[in-house]
């Protein structure tokens, strides 16, 4: 039975390795369980230094530590790297039909898949490159998987703000073998770094920060979806006017909406149908915590206190 206190984490672990002399340096990307991120990154640094049956590498840091948010298995995404630019910008896929030859036995392969996010009236896209497990027998069926689970990405639908919004998928850039097969403490893949000075090795260590739990504001496109949002944003409303200070709750609920992109008109109608279920149930107190939100969400209130200031 597994335990719900310890966690998934994907470590990229930066090593020096002077007896190797092509390429000392290399990322080792291992899978692992921590209670914490702290945890995690010292027993990433463990595990490196002690995987190799000869002269014992140099484990300089960690390049990156992300936890996972699903389970280790076929098609789960360990991670994606999010960037911004011009529509029309050219994206470099690096190769998309290339690997890394076959899975030396562990069936296990690991693919990372571009998706490009339109939305409408926005000149920039967002590109997401994620980076996924894949079973397979052989490179080519791991590809031809890639690139199933790529397709499956593509969506559209409207944000918060009623933009379409619109996921297209651009290719597999990589298909690469595993070394050994998901598991707790397994080492995934050795990326060696020619070329790569003691220095330059060095300086591709971070300080991995724990995983955030607070949204954080980028400046990019929204591509939430209007549908999800509103779903959430429902059951956060229910909760928050059964709150201890329902006052309070409710104007965090609205805030929050707005920061979904929720124009103040719908923000309005989501307290609004609020009310009307509250008014059926005819508890006045819940009721009068609604009106006052709502007030605030309208404007009907001292400048200072507006939620939508125009």
């Amino acid at each position: 039975m597994s335990d719900p206190d310890r966690r998934w984490y994907l470590a990229e672990v930066v090593l020096w390795r002077p007896f190797v002399v092509e390429a000392p340096a290399s990322i080792d990307l291992w899978l692992l369980r921590a209670e914490s991120p702290g945890a995690a990154s010292k027993r990433a640094r463990c595990l490196a230094a002690r995987a190799e049956s000869g002269p014992a590498p140099l484990p300089l840091g960690l390049a990156a530590l992300d936890r996972l948010d699903e389970e280790p298995e076929d098609g789960a995404e360990l991670y994606f790297i999010e960037s911004v630019g011009p529509c029309d910008e050219a994206i470099d896929l690096d190769g998309a039909a290339s690997g890394s030859g076959e899975s030396g036995g562990s069936g296990w392969y690991i693919a990372e898949i571009v998706v490009r996010i339109d939305v409408e009236g926005d000149p920039r896209c967002v590109i997401h490159r994620n980076t996924v497990l894949i079973a397979a027998e052989t490179l080519v069926v791991a590809f031809a998987r890639a690139r199933t689970l790529g397709h499956e990405q593509r969506d559209e639908y409207e944000n918060p703000a009623g933009m379409q919004v619109r996921f297209t998928f651009l290719g597999v850039s990589h298909v690469r073998a595993c070394d050994e097969a998901p598991a707790d403490g397994a080492r995934l893949e050795q990326r060696p770094l020619p070329d790569l000075s003691l220095d330059d090795a060095r300086a591709l260590v971070t300080e991995p920060q724990p995983p955030s739990t607070t949204a954080t504001t980028l400046d990019k496109p929204n591509y939430l979806s209007k549908s999800v949002c509103a779903e959430a944003l429902a059951l956060v409303l229910h909760s928050a006017v059964r709150a201890a200070d329902p006052h309070s709750a409710l104007r965090d609920a609205a805030i929050e909406a707005k920061s979904c992109g929720f124009p103040k008109d719908a923000v309005y109608r989501l307290f609004e149908r609020l009310l009307i279920a509250l008014e059926i149930e005819g508890d006045e107190a819940q009721c009068d915590a609604v009106r006052d939100t709502m007030d605030l969400v309208s404007g009907f209130c001292a400048a200072s206190r507006r939620l939508f200031p125009d």
